[in-house]
């Protein structure tokens, strides 16, 4: 119809149209109730987040109420793709105030992405939902070969540990990957993870690689093994030298020889029963003497006589 300088559209509601909007009320409603919720029980900045889609999202949705039941005395007029221009005005301004979408991917990159160890992410139905470059590294596959996949399908060259670990939700203890380049021991920590209500989600892994500490555990051990055997080894030759150094006395005291020995520097270490028999002279009397020395005194001796 001509209204003025305008040309509009005059139409008739009909049941079908009433319930399709009412449908999308119910869910645009559903959105907000979400992002109130999310508003009132995040922190800042992400509740300023929460509070700028809130109300980006209910200025088009009040011109649209207005439209669809002729609040206003302006039929034929629909006002929500003006509210749009506020919409957008909205979200630029959030962009640059909140650095919305870009604060949590700039923490996961510089957290998750960065880590050395793996973290994948499981869902209630033990489907993975996130997955880090070092536990990519660990599966040997792609992002998209994981993402959305069960877990015994991710896991499954190592199906008896995914089988072992399918259902718990609070593990800390070591296992062993068989690799192409050989077996990987990792610390491996499952965590659940609950909604706000307290309810299992999820299940967060964590995959430490910590093959180089037990290499270095086994060389420690080798290594003492090593260690106890030499000194055993040692013990045993000492006791074997013990054994012959006492045999060897026990032999050159009841030698029926006098049997003398000296060292380098001609001092007398050793001064058998025989020894003390021909010379006269009693061992205490000669240990550390020159040789030379009691020689000459003998013949002195002798020589006076």
């Amino acid at each position: 119809i001509q209204s003025g300088p305008f040309l509009l559209v005059e139409h008739q509601d009909g049941v079908a149209r009433f319930v399709v909007v009412f449908y999308n009320y119910g869910l645009i409603l559903i959105g907000l109730g979400l992002l109130f919720q999310a508003a009132i029980r995040w922190t800042q900045p992400f509740r300023g987040q929460a509070l700028l889609l809130l109300l980006a999202a209910l200025v088009p949705l009040l011109a649209n109420v207005v439209t669809e039941f002729d609040l206003l005395p302006l039929p034929g007029i629909d006002f929500t793709p003006f509210t749009f221009n506020v919409t957008g005005a909205l979200m630029g301004w959030g962009l640059f105030r909140y650095r919305m979408l870009t604060i949590v991917p700039v923490a996961r990159e510089a957290i998750i992405e960065s880590m050395s160890d793996g973290v994948i992410v499981l869902d209630e139905q033990n489907r993975v939902v996130d997955v880090n470059p070092a536990a990519r590294a660990v599966l040997g596959q792609p992002t998209t070969a994981i993402l959305g996949q069960p877990a015994s399908v991710v896991f499954e060259p190592w199906a008896q540990v995914a089988q072992r670990y399918r259902d718990l939700t609070h593990v800390h203890e070591e296992i062993v990957l068989e690799q192409p380049a050989g077996n990987q021991h990792f610390d491996l920590r499952i965590s659940p993870l609950v909604d706000p209500r307290g309810r299992l989600s999820g299940r967060l892994i964590v995959l430490r690689d910590i093959s180089e500490r037990v290499q270095t555990e086994k060389a420690l051990r080798s290594s003492e093994e090593a260690n106890r055997q030499q000194t055993a080894d040692i013990a045993r030759l000492y006791a074997a030298v013990q054994r012959e150094k006492r045999y060897f006395e026990a032999l050159l005291h009841n030698s029926p020889a006098a049997v003398v020995t000296i060292d380098r520097g001609y001092r007398i270490v050793s001064w058998n029963a025989s020894a003390e028999r021909l010379f006269g002279y009693r061992e205490a009397e000669v240990l550390g003497e020159n040789i030379d020395d009691l020689i000459a005194r003998d013949e002195l001796i002798r020589q006076d006589a």
